[in-house]
């Protein structure tokens, strides 16, 4: 259970129905990233503009050598691999200037919305183990 951004991962691994997850505890977390992340009452919110250069930058992946350490390890937390500045960036995503892009609730922030995954990775019923072990009961 956390808050903040574990809950939005957490609805991203359970669209994808993975035959071992029972539950999820979304706690706090969003799932609409076009009303809850970016266009709180339809205003542009700035959080992911801020947020991406403290947070985000710090730890991307490829920052190596010259990232925090773990203080537990001694190791990066940005992973063994140093790239060099324009590969950083070339790896990244303006999360605030793609949001800027879209102003109303279109396609691009729903599709990836935690909801609209979820719609999308349906292609099956689900059942619970309950369920499955009647039906296997049933039918011996």
């Amino acid at each position: 259970m956390a808050g903040a951004l574990s809950p939005s991962n957490q609805w991203r691994v359970a669209a994808k129905d993975p035959p071992h997850l029972a539950a999820i505890i979304p706690w706090e977390g969003y799932n609409d990233r076009y009303r809850d992340n970016g266009y709180h009452g339809g205003i542009l919110s700035q959080f992911q503009e801020r947020w991406a250069k403290i947070q985000v930058v710090n730890v991307q992946y490829g920052r190596g050598e010259r990232a925090r350490k773990n203080p537990n390890t001694g190791e990066s937390v940005a992973g063994p691999v140093t790239l060099p500045d324009e590969g950083l960036a070339k790896n990244r995503v303006n999360i605030y200037e793609a949001l800027k892009k879209h102003p109303l609730d279109d396609a691009a922030p729903s599709s990836s919305s935690a909801a609209t995954k979820s719609e999308q990775s349906r292609t099956r019923p689900r059942r619970s183990k309950r369920s499955a072990r009647a039906g296997a009961m049933s039918s011996s």
